[in-house]
């Protein structure tokens, strides 16, 4: 077998060498998962790889005396703890990939009892690539949240773009045709209840004018007295007028040609509400066909 480790450099970690056991480097790459509404599966949007991991187990054993490997337990044990806690960034000389700037993550400490020399240690970095310095007379500080803030906004902007083009219309459209109807029905319905009100306060209004008549017992306020009587007897009988159902004729009308339900109402000098409640099978039509039979209103008694 072709031994390819022993022309490999020794690991290194601020400047003092380990020996190895084992060895591990990842990384992996982010991602933004996008539904697609109304189907199944999901786009995926790559937005960069994260950084390097480097996993290492270090024999820290006394028994382990070649070369620059002595008193690895004793003496060195107590050097990697130090330079583990130290949590800025220094060189890490990995055997295969070289040189690189890393931080250190975690540091585990395995003991066993059959092997009473030492300690195994795991320990692992992250890489933490240097960038390049800004010139000292531009405030850092000023230019990294304006990078920031310009980059998220890019970011942002370039995952709104990919993900508005796949989203889809509801399939149920009739419902928004049926809550456009309604909500000009409501707004109809609450028109006539202002009115209604209005009436109803001027009516309370006339009815304190005629008491304040009545009370002054002057000859003169008679004539006032009665007119306001008059008129608020009149807005009594238009609320009641308002209030009772109105007597209707009705025809029956063939469409020769294809058009809308508003189209239709606004012809027949009827709202779309009352069109609707006169021909309910017309309610689940988008348009209303050529060749239908319509129940229309002739007049309308107020």
């Amino acid at each position: 077998m072709t031994d390819v480790y022993r022309l490999l450099p020794p690991f290194q970690w601020r400047g003092r060498r380990y020996p190895l056991i084992s060895r591990t480097v990842s990384f992996q790459h982010e991602n933004a998962l996008t539904r697609i509404q109304y189907r199944d599966g999901e786009f995926v949007d790559m937005t960069g790889a994260k950084g390097f991991t480097f996993s290492y187990t270090i024999p820290m054993r006394e028994d382990i005396a070649r070369g620059p490997y002595k008193n690895l337990f004793v003496e060195g044990l107590p050097v990697l703890l130090r330079d583990f806690r130290n949590r800025t960034a220094d060189e890490l000389i990995d055997p295969v990939y070289g040189s690189f700037r890393c931080v250190p993550s975690s540091f585990t400490e395995d003991s066993e009892p059959q092997r009473r020399d030492g300690v195994d240690v795991k320990v692992e970095f992250q890489h933490a690539p240097q960038f390049a310095q800004a010139d000292p007379a531009i405030n850092d500080n000023l230019q990294s949240l304006n990078g920031l803030v310009a980059d998220a906004g890019k970011m942002d902007g370039e995952l709104t773009s990919k993900r508005d083009w796949r989203q889809e219309p509801s399939p149920e459209a009739l419902t928004d045709i049926l809550d456009t109807i309604n909500t000009v029905g409501v707004k109809a319905l609450r028109q006539v209840d202002k009115v209604t009100g209005y009436l109803n306060n001027l009516s309370l209004k006339l009815e304190k004018i005629e008491d304040t008549a009545d009370r002054a017992e002057n000859p003169q306020n008679w004539q006032l007295r009665n007119e306001v009587r008059r008129l608020r007897d009149a807005i009594l009988t238009l609320n009641k007028r308002a209030a009772e159902p109105p007597t209707r004729k009705f025809r029956r009308l063939t469409r020769n040609y294809a058009t809308t339900v508003s189209a239709v109402a606004a012809e027949l000098d009827m709202t779309v509400a009352e069109l609707l409640r006169l021909n309910p099978g017309i309610v689940a039509l988008p348009s209303i066909p050529a060749g239908t039979i319509i129940t229309a209103t002739v007049a309308r008694n107020v």
